[in-house]
């Protein structure tokens, strides 16, 4: 499990803007926490987790609260409508998981160059 996690979040370094990385970013840590509706975390933890600077991920989760998706608080983000910040990921993301054959076929062209 943890090899897969690796795995997609270098999928999604690769081919997501910062904007879209950090909202499928908090979208798994929000599917893996106990509540639907908040996220309780530090912002200096989400920056670690995306590798980007603390200024990034505050601008970042300034332009997902503007545009009404979640509201940032000391310590919680929290998702008003979660059906609403689905729908936006669905939307601006790739959702579907890295398959093993599309992973394996990634690495020989890596190799190969």
């Amino acid at each position: 499990l943890r090899s897969h996690l690796l795995l997609e979040s270098l999928n999604s370094m690769r081919r997501l803007p910062l904007l879209e990385r950090t909202a499928t970013s908090l979208y798994s840590l929000l599917m893996s926490s106990n509540s639907l509706s908040c996220l309780y975390c530090i912002k200096h933890q989400l920056a670690c987790n995306l590798g980007v600077s603390r200024v990034s991920t505050r601008t970042t989760l300034k332009q997902l609260e503007h545009q009404t998706l979640i509201q940032i608080g000391y310590g919680f983000i929290n998702f008003p409508n979660s059906s609403m910040f689905l729908d936006w990921l669905k939307l601006n993301c790739d959702l579907t998981p890295l398959s093993r054959h599309q992973f394996s076929f990634n690495i020989l062209v890596i190799t190969l160059r």
